[in-house]
């Protein structure tokens, strides 16, 4: 099924060698082709046609639930995964006092949220400090726990490092203390298997734009039912209370389930798409995509190492998950950043620039030829 899952990229190759997935994946031909047939119904601007793209929809929600091991009124949609994260931070009812914690090297849109509902409730960020190589280990998140902790808001992969944070040993710690954890997945979900009735965290949040390789502009929350009622809406409209068919009034409830959190219309382009790359994921299977991915991670690291790059990875010599960074040294064939990033650029390689050094993210549908050419850019020969 790997290879058919490869194939399903081959129109993307003629514009790049993708390997920034861990910030913008291309989108498979089916998920074009769903974008395509979606684009031409809803341009005619019939009532009908927008009911079924919203009909498609919950179809959507299903699919994602089964993917992510929950159920499709545990999820709820959102335009970013930045959007979703800003939901839990600021519906949660912080009072002063109270504590938050997040790793030190999180990425923006998963500690703005935070520290902003810290600002607004006299509550306080406390940031766990990472080891050598951006590593995260669990003893340091644990230290930074007090009585006064709240909620645990962290990345389950980093973005610089592709560090991972044990998702078991973090909802135990949380379970036993009383503490909500709220992690953002959008690093991992489509990269790895993720359960999320299994993993017996309280939320996460993600997005489908990076390894999930669907477009912008879809962002999800999973929520266990439980604390339904404990998050308080950050937006509201037509549709947290029934929809646009329900005369306004005093008296209307606010939905009681998890979309009270949808104020309004979807992006339903981005949706039906979105549902399309997750047939195709399901079809593959998420472990033969997670396995070849880490295969194409560590194939590029030994690849570098041998050249002399220096490979800055929290989990020692084998690559865990799909994302690296690393950096030119004295004995490299490029010595500098500046000479890195332009033979990488000349070969059309697309790639972040993430401290300490180049970010690199290679997904399952990455060719073992397309590999090699990034060597062969780095090698200067």
């Amino acid at each position: 099924m790997i290879e058919t899952f490869k194939s399903a990229y081959d129109h993307a190759r003629e514009n790049a060698l993708h390997f920034n997935n861990a910030g913008f994946a291309p989108w498979s031909a089916s998920t074009l082709k769903a974008v395509t047939e979606w684009a031409l119904k809803l341009s005619s601007a019939q009532p009908q046609n927008v009911s079924l793209a919203f009909d498609e929809t919950e179809r959507v929600r299903g699919k994602l639930a089964r993917f992510i091991g929950t159920k499709p009124e545990q999820i709820a949609f959102f335009q970013t995964c930045a959007a979703a994260i800003s939901q839990v931070a600021l519906g949660f009812p912080f009072k002063t006092g109270d504590e938050i914690v997040v790793w030190d090297q999180e990425y923006p849109s998963n500690f703005h949220p935070w520290r902003v509902a810290a600002e607004r409730s006299g509550a306080k960020v406390v940031v766990a400090k990472s080891d050598a190589n951006l590593a995260t280990p669990f003893e340091s998140l644990k230290k930074a726990v007090t009585a006064k902790t709240k909620v645990i808001a962290v990345s389950w992969v980093q973005f610089r490092s592709g560090a991972q944070t044990d998702l078991k040993q973090l909802a135990a710690l949380g379970k036993a203390n009383g503490i909500f954890t709220c992690v953002d997945v959008i690093q991992g979900v489509g990269a790895i298997p993720f359960n999320f009735e299994t993993s017996g965290l309280d939320a996460v949040c993600g997005g489908a734009h990076k390894w999930l390789a669907s477009p912008l502009s879809v962002g999800f929350l999973a929520l266990k039912k439980d604390h339904l009622e404990l998050l308080k809406p950050i937006m509201v409209g037509a549709m947290s209370y029934g929809g646009p068919d329900i005369p306004s009034g005093l008296d209307v409830p606010l939905k009681t389930g998890i979309q009270k959190f949808e104020p309004g219309g979807r992006s339903l382009l981005e949706l039906v798409a979105f549902g399309a790359t997750l047939d195709l994921f399901e079809q593959t299977g998420i472990s033969e995509i997670a396995n070849e991915a880490e295969r194409l991670s560590n194939k590029l690291a030994s690849g570098l190492r041998e050249q002399n790059y220096i490979v800055h990875s929290p989990h020692g010599e084998r690559i865990k998950g799909a994302i690296l960074n690393f950096t030119p040294s004295d004995n490299s064939p490029l010595k500098t950043m500046a000479e890195v990033e332009a033979s990488l650029l000349a070969k059309k390689v697309s790639f972040s620039k993430r401290p300490p050094g180049i970010r690199l993210s290679p997904h399952a549908f990455i060719l073992d030829s397309e590999v090699e050419t990034v060597l062969k850019a780095l090698s200067k020969s």
